[in-house]
């Protein structure tokens, strides 16, 4: 939640192939967003929370402990799960970069086993899709 916290402002920006947002650029527009909104707590005499809650977004975005790469092995599972959805819905719409733009990332057991669960139907999805 707390890395999601900046996307409240910013939007979920996509990966750079296909939004054509640098990583740099991506980082801090969110910082930027993130700082913002931390910043207005602290002011409100928040000071505690707003350092845990920086503590955290950083420890997200440095990727510095095994639960901060567990929660972006989730992220990326979450985009593919959505442009699955979508394609599920939308006969016809092909969201394969968002699928090549993490394909292989997963980290962890868990994570490999659920990309390749989504992988695998979204995969019969197309051959029912062509059988048709």
């Amino acid at each position: 939640m707390v890395h999601d916290m900046a996307e409240a402002v910013t939007g979920d920006i996509i990966p750079a192939a296909i939004s054509g947002v640098s990583k740099q650029a991506k980082y801090e527009l969110e910082k930027a967003a993130f700082d913002d909104m931390t910043d207005t707590l602290e002011h409100g005499g928040n000071a505690d929370v707003t350092d845990d809650l920086r503590k955290l977004w950083e420890e997200y975005e440095e990727q510095a402990t095994g639960e901060a790469r567990f929660v972006k092995d989730c992220d990326r599972l979450e985009m593919i799960l959505q442009a699955y959805v979508y394609e599920c819905n939308n006969e016809g719409l092909d969201l394969t970069d968002f699928f090549e733009s993490t394909k292989g990332k997963a980290r962890f057991d868990q994570t490999r086993a659920w990309d390749e669960e989504i992988r695998r139907r979204r995969a019969a999805l197309n051959v029912n899709r062509n059988k048709n």
